[in-house]
Order: C-alpha cells, then structure tokens, then sequence
C-alpha cells in the first residue's frame, strides 16, 4: 500500500479528467516548485519534464500523457506505489471519459448551430481576467479522442476539406486584393523587428497571465521602451511569400517561436513561444498588409486557421495577452512591424 504525505492530494477521488487535471495542479502547488526546480528534479531521476511541457499540461483541460503525469509526481517527491496510483488514477478518468464519448456519438446528431454559433464541444468561458477562451470539453479538447469515437472518418474528412478550404483561402489574401490591402509589395522587415499594436501603441514582448493561472511565457504587449530594454528579442523570418515566423530570441533560454497553444484552430488560444519546429503551421502566420482603420499596418494571421492575432480584454491594457480571435476591422488586430535600430540579425 501507497505511503502518501499530507500534503499530497490523492488521486483516487478524481472522477473526470477535469479532477484529475486540478489534483495535478494542486500537486505542483503544494510542492512550492517552480517549472524549472521540478524539470531539474525530473532530470535528476532519469525523466524528461521540459518546463514547456509541464506548464502546457498544467494549463490544460487534457490529461498529460503518462510519462508526464509519472515524471511530475517523481518530481515532487513522491514514491513509486504513489506514482502507480495517479497512473491508475489516470487511466480510470480517460476510460470513463472514452465511454462517454462512444454514448455521445450513438446519440441521436443534434440539429447543427446556425453560423457564428458556438462550436460543438466548445462553449464560451469567461476566464478571472475577463476574457473568453474556447473552453475544451472534459473529454480532453476538440477531436482529442476522435480516434475512439465512430465519427472518426468523417471528423478527418472535414478536416482535409477544412485546411484544403483554409489553403485556398489563404493563397488568395498572400496574393492581395481587397479595399483595405495594398499592394503584396509592401512587406514587412525582416530580422530584428519592433511589433507594435495599432490600438494602444504597446509593443510585443514576453509576459505572463494576468489572471495568475499559470507562470509560463506568454506573447502580451507593454510599453516600448521597457520591451526594447530586456529580452526577448523579436525576429521575423521569412519562410514563404507572405509567410513568416516570428521568433524569439532569449539570452537564456534560447531562441524560440510564437505559436498558437496546442496548434489550436478556434477563438481564444494565446500565443506563447516554444521550440520551432519546421512545417509547424501554428508557428507560421500570413503577414498581411492593410491600411484601415490605421496606414501602414499588417494583421498576424495563424497559417493553420486563418484567424487573427488580437488581444484579451481589457486589450488596451499593459500586460494584454495575445490572442487568437475570428478577423474584424478593429485597431486590436492591426500590428506596425518595423525594423529595430539595432539592425537586422
């Protein structure tokens, strides 16, 4: 039988993924360890717990995988029959979830949401900080157990039609046109840029939540001067026509790029920075010239959805998150890139 200190929750009274998720978190916090001391500790043990995994798997409503529930739990000091017991644990919550979406899927197709309703499996939360993100269903995110449902073959036949319609679509704005664009010959700088938002005149640099619910790196905005003075550096790269990456460049922890969280394709994804991968749409965005409502700006558009980047309310504040929101004509989409003074790299 497991010996479990005090302090560690147990995972046993979980009954949803969204349970066992929390009592994760709460684990974490009852450790007072930050992502690094617990990634130095997994390192220490033989496991791989990169803090960028550890903070995505935190922040969600997923289960983490085993190896990553195993390595957390070693981390924060606890045995091996514990560890067997949040491995049980998970392995409970996603079987229960996984009959629940077999039940969902022989029920009776419910009548499809008008346009602009709100997705299946999604519904509109306000977080603390006053903002909506497309919360995931507690079966752990959209098609994330597809594998498991009958809807399988057709829920992968909308998604090829969905990112060949997404192509298209995409291919024609790099080509230009509309009232608002000007000419695809006005490009961006590229190298070192300066990223500042049209509506509030605040530039792009590293952050964190506002609401607190997590200590990991965000894009957000602050005053320009401040986000000149420390790191990161932000960088443009070309990869295509119209198609660029924007990357980050830390003293510390490397060079890295600003991607849509979890490649996610509806409203209400932040964006944060993490490893670049090559043929990673969620790290490419269409840099797409307009000129309304202010001359001379671009809209940041995520390859993989075709969104924009906008901001999470209150957006004009110092600190507001970057984030992907469905393209309006508004100011809080529209970025001015220039080139920094310091040159390209």
């Amino acid at each position: 039988m497991a010996t479990r200190r005090a302090d560690v929750p147990d995972p046993r009274s979980a009954r949803t993924e969204t349970e066992f998720v929390d009592a994760l978190r709460a684990l974490k916090d009852r450790s007072r360890l930050t992502y690094r001391m617990l990634a130095e500790r997994a390192e220490a043990r033989g496991d791989v717990l990169p803090r960028s995994t550890l903070a995505n798997a935190l922040t969600r409503d997923a289960v983490p995988r085993e190896d990553v529930v195993a390595a957390l739990v070693r981390a924060c000091g606890c045995d091996e029959d514990v560890v067997g017991e949040w491995l049980e644990a998970r392995r409970r919550v996603v079987s229960v979830a996984a009959e629940r979406d077999s039940e969902a899927a022989e029920a009776p197709a419910a009548t499809a949401p008008a346009v602009g309703a709100t997705a299946v499996g999604a519904t509109a939360t306000q977080t603390p900080a006053g903002s909506f993100r497309s919360a995931r269903t507690r079966s752990g995110g959209f098609l994330a157990r597809a594998g498991r449902m009958r809807g399988v073959r057709w829920a992968a036949a909308a998604l090829v039609l969905g990112v060949l319609v997404a192509g298209t679509v995409l291919s024609a704005l790099v080509r230009g046109g509309g009232e608002d664009r000007r000419s695809a010959d006005r490009l961006p700088p590229e190298g070192r840029v300066t990223v500042r938002a049209a509506h509030s005149g605040l530039c792009l640099t590293e952050g964190r939540e506002r609401n607190k619910r997590s200590d990991r790196p965000l894009a957000v905005q602050n005053d320009c001067e401040r986000a000149a003075a420390s790191p990161p550096v932000t960088l443009l790269e070309r990869v295509d026509d119209g198609i660029y990456r924007l990357k980050w460049s830390h003293p510390e922890h490397g060079t890295g790029c600003l991607a849509v969280d979890e490649g996610g394709t509806h409203d209400g994804y932040l964006i944060a920075p993490q490893s670049c991968t090559e043929d990673q749409p969620a790290q490419r965005f269409l840099v797409e010239p307009v000129d309304s409502p202010a001359e001379d700006g671009f809209r940041l558009r995520p390859l993989h959805s075709g969104k924009c980047v906008g901001f999470v309310d209150p957006a004009k504040a110092p600190g507001a998150e970057l984030v992907q929101s469905s393209c309006t004509d508004s100011a809080e989409q529209e970025f001015f890139i220039t080139a920094r003074p310091d040159g390209a790299e």
